[in-house]
């Protein structure tokens, strides 16, 4: 079905053809979506962790770049907490500075419109 389809459902709008013929439209399609989008949301969103994990790879493929500006976070992010954390340390810090950039993304509205997407 196409996706102008899907949408004209969802919202209940007649095609002009069926508007002559029709009084009343009650939308099945958007109560059964907005079912299905918010089960998957509670499966994936309304849990104490986040649906993911942030962890760091073995031995991470970067290019010269991406790892300079890794590098360039790690600095900038050790300098402004003034400590100077052993090897563990550093993953967390990494570990939150991905979870940040994460959240900072709106992860979570771009997952929500994902959702309703897909149930359509």
């Amino acid at each position: 079905m196409r996706d102008a389809t899907r949408r004209r459902q969802y919202h209940a709008i007649l095609d002009p053809r069926d508007q002559e013929l029709i009084d009343l439209t009650v939308s099945i399609t958007k109560h059964k979506t907005d079912v299905l989008a918010a089960w998957m949301r509670d499966l994936l969103l309304n849990s104490a962790d986040a649906p993911f994990d942030v962890e760091p790879t073995p031995i991470p493929e970067l290019s010269v770049s991406d790892n300079a500006q890794v590098v360039q976070q790690v600095k900038k992010k050790l300098l402004t907490d003034g400590a100077t954390p052993g090897p563990q340390g550093l993953v967390d810090l990494v570990r939150r500075l991905k979870t940040q950039q994460i959240v900072e993304a709106s992860f979570r509205d771009e997952l929500l419109m994902f959702l309703t997407n897909f149930a359509l």
